[in-house]
């Protein structure tokens, strides 16, 4: 498979070695999201566990869904938030 054309991208250091990565990709013409977590090495970056990808145009609806999991938080403890 060959590399995909990165059209967008965006990241969230989570600590000095650390970060989260949000790439719009393009792959057999279709816009595609990456989310995955990188890991500084001195060998370079790399990509460290699994990624999610999904339809760019799924994505307004998963932001909707990661905002409505922090309203539902806003403020609480991780094991204080229900569940459906």
């Amino acid at each position: 498979m060959g590399a995909a054309e990165i059209i967008a991208s965006s990241q969230l250091d989570l600590n000095r070695h650390q970060c989260f990565r949000a790439e719009v990709i393009e792959r057999k013409g279709k816009p595609i999201v990456s989310l995955s977590r990188w890991k500084s090495t001195p060998a370079g970056e790399v990509r460290t566990g699994q990624a999610i990808e999904f339809g760019a145009h799924r994505l307004a609806g998963i932001a909707q869904l990661l905002k409505d999991i922090e309203t539902e938080m806003n403020g609480k403890e991780v094991t204080e938030c229900t569940t459906r």
